[in-house]
């Protein structure tokens, strides 16, 4: 799948008893981080669509974040896998870290 260098990717993984998403703006890095405190405030803030979550192009879930609501998320859910620009992919491996 070709993104744009530009494309806003949610990265979404669980830390703790909480769901931490970072916004990372293609190549130029995160752009900015979400915290939620369960699938459920996850799924209002991606469906309400306002401010950042607008904004975000696809969703890269860590593990299997909120798999029971995924199915029902506007927003493209996609896998490192998917992507074919290296660089993209290398900012996407350094915010993994």
């Amino acid at each position: 799948m070709h993104l744009k260098k530009e494309s806003r990717i949610l990265i979404i993984d669980k830390f703790n008893n909480f769901i931490i998403g970072l916004v990372i703006r293609g190549i130029a890095g995160i752009e900015n981080s979400v915290v939620f405190k369960s699938c459920n405030e996850l799924h209002n803030f991606l469906m309400k669509g306002l401010g950042i979550a607008g904004e975000v192009n696809y969703i890269i879930p860590r593990s299997d974040i909120c798999k029971e609501i995924q199915l029902e998320f506007k927003t493209k859910i996609i896998t490192i896998d998917d992507i074919k620009d290296k660089e993209l992919i290398n900012e996407i491996k350094e915010t993994f870290k």
